[in-house]
């Protein structure tokens, strides 16, 4: 039985602003003929929109393509300064695991991510790699890595804060690069929150102010962008996501703070996210990828997740 959870307090009565929204759940009905072909006809564009983990960047610049399957052995290329201690990243060899159910990454190397109390850093409780990359606004890029969470992880810390808003953990983001003017941050422009054994997708973002019908409209999507608390509109999501076993997560985004955006996202070859809207907020530069284990709050238990090989790829500037 799927679990109800009561709305947040910040949720009840938002706006939605100009973005037209598809969400495909993830559902094991009884498969009718026709409802073969139809899944047939989704899945059968996959492997042109979404390259696997295996696709190599050879020939081609980091600006473009950037492939990460940690056979070196180290973390050369990503951005470490989010990554306190020695067991907060660690490259661990696949077959060394016990997990090897589900679509198991053809990599020879994951990352071990552990979160342990008090791991604070960057103004919050994280363990992540950064990419070295900034999306620019207008292209349209793939993204793809593995996701392993472990049968023990513990999702009885997730919980909801005085205010009515439920905290859980993210494994995987696209975060907002602050305009040098502004220079605070904000909420990812869209992540992978992992909340009380649930998967789901958020998108939040900001046009420009003439791209809404009235002021208000505008004002009042500036205060949502702005709210630390607000994960922005939930996309996709996959009720009792399986633990101890590997996922295949994979991406295409068009880059553009207005009604032309969009994001898809396959879980395991499955379309769980077909959003058409903004991506961005528009009074910034663009964004960066980081992934490893992120939580809104302090944690008692080790939270342990296993990630890797990495893949993007830009398919149109």
């Amino acid at each position: 039985m799927d679990r109800q959870l009561p709305p947040r307090a910040g949720e009840r009565g938002r706006m939605r602003v100009q973005a037209k929204l598809e969400c495909v759940a993830v559902m094991r009905p009884k498969v009718s003929t026709a409802m073969t072909s139809t899944l047939a006809a989704i899945f059968m564009v996959l492997p042109t929109l979404a390259d696997s983990h295996g696709t190599p960047c050879k020939g081609l610049q980091f600006q473009v393509c950037n492939s990460q399957d940690y056979s070196s052995g180290n973390f050369k290329g990503w951005d470490t300064a989010r990554v306190l201690h020695p067991y907060s990243a660690r490259i661990v060899a696949v077959k060394a695991l016990s997990d090897l159910r589900g679509q198991v990454p053809d990599s020879a190397n994951v990352v071990r991510f552990e979160l342990r109390h008090g791991d604070r850093v960057s103004d919050g409780y994280r363990s992540e790699l950064k990419e070295r990359y900034n999306a620019k606004y207008g292209a349209t890029i793939r993204y793809s890595f593995s996701l392993l969470i472990p049968d023990n992880y513990p999702i009885e810390e997730d919980h909801f804060d005085k205010h009515g808003y439920l905290h859980g953990c993210i494994f995987g983001q696209w975060h907002d690069e602050p305009n040098p003017v502004r220079k605070n941050g904000r909420e990812p422009l869209f992540a992978n929150y992992y909340i009380n054994g649930d998967l789901r997708i958020y998108v939040k973002n900001l046009m420009a102010p003439r791209r809404y019908n009235s002021p208000n409209l505008f004002y009042a999507a500036y205060r949502r962008a702005n709210d630390p608390l607000d994960k922005g509109d939930l996309v996709g999501e996959v009720k009792d996501f399986a633990k101890g076993t590997w996922h295949n997560m994979q991406y295409e985004v068009k880059w553009l703070p207005d009604s032309s955006g969009y994001l898809k996202a396959w879980i395991d070859n499955r379309l769980v996210v077909d959003y058409r809207g903004p991506m961005g907020y528009a009074d910034e530069v663009g964004s960066y990828f980081k992934y490893g284990v992120y939580c809104k709050y302090d944690v008692t238990k080790p939270h342990v997740a296993y990630l890797g090989p990495y893949f993007r790829k830009v398919v149109e500037q």
